[in-house]
């Protein structure tokens, strides 16, 4: 037995490695095939407007949710370039184009922001309309989301899936994210109440149409 001892040991060093090698290529196959979707499914949208860093002067997600740092934010529809005047200084709408449905605020302004307002505003253009498509999100720290200025989703706890309602034509998604410290992001999936990728839609960056 002791002679057994390091032949044994051996075969399960063995099996632990071929094991380790599995998972890690099932892994690294679930990330090529998430990849893959996510560059060919128009609902993980990746095409915003951008505007960032407003001040969260209450310091807390509540009372930055309910202000309004930019008037009448439900009805912003913004162009590239566009200039906000704000807190005594002129900002612009940045457009981007993500290789992910994932916006990290942080990066888009270049620094860690620990008390920070963000806008962003992404327009889905529908051929038909469609009912009952979910939204999956994930937020960092908290957001207010307007569908054709309509709120949709308040600061509701992490892992809501709200079923929302797409018209024909053109719809304006604009969403505030507060950070209170930390990670600052937003991401928006949009597929079928089933989650299959929804078809006929398509992002622009410039609500005029062509």
């Amino acid at each position: 037995w002791q002679a057994e001892k390091p032949r044994v040991a051996a075969r399960q060093q063995d099996r632990f490695e071929a094991m380790a090698t599995a998972l890690d290529n099932a892994g690294k196959r679930a990330e090529a095939s998430l990849a893959a979707r996510i560059e060919t499914d128009p609902g993980a949208l990746r095409d915003w407007l951008g505007l960032a860093p407003l001040d969260n002067v209450t310091g807390d997600r509540f009372g930055a949710i309910a202000a309004q740092q930019i008037p009448n934010e439900a009805s912003l529809r913004p162009r590239p370039g566009d200039p906000v005047e704000y807190a005594g200084q002129t900002m612009h709408w940045k457009a981007l184009r993500l290789d992910e449905p994932r916006l990290d605020f942080n990066e888009f302004v270049g620094e860690v922001v620990d008390l920070g307002v963000a806008y962003a505003v992404c327009y889905v253009e529908c051929d038909a309309p469609k009912k009952e498509v979910r939204m999956t999100l994930g937020i960092d720290d908290a957001a207010k989301i307007y569908l054709n200025g309509e709120e949709i989703y308040p600061d509701l706890p992490r892992g809501t899936e709200p079923l929302i309602d797409l018209q024909e034509g053109l719809n304006t998604f604009v969403v505030k994210v507060v950070n209170i410290g930390g990670g600052w992001h937003s991401t928006l999936w949009l597929t079928e109440n089933d989650g299959s990728p929804l078809s006929g839609i398509r992002t622009r960056i410039d609500p005029a149409f062509d």
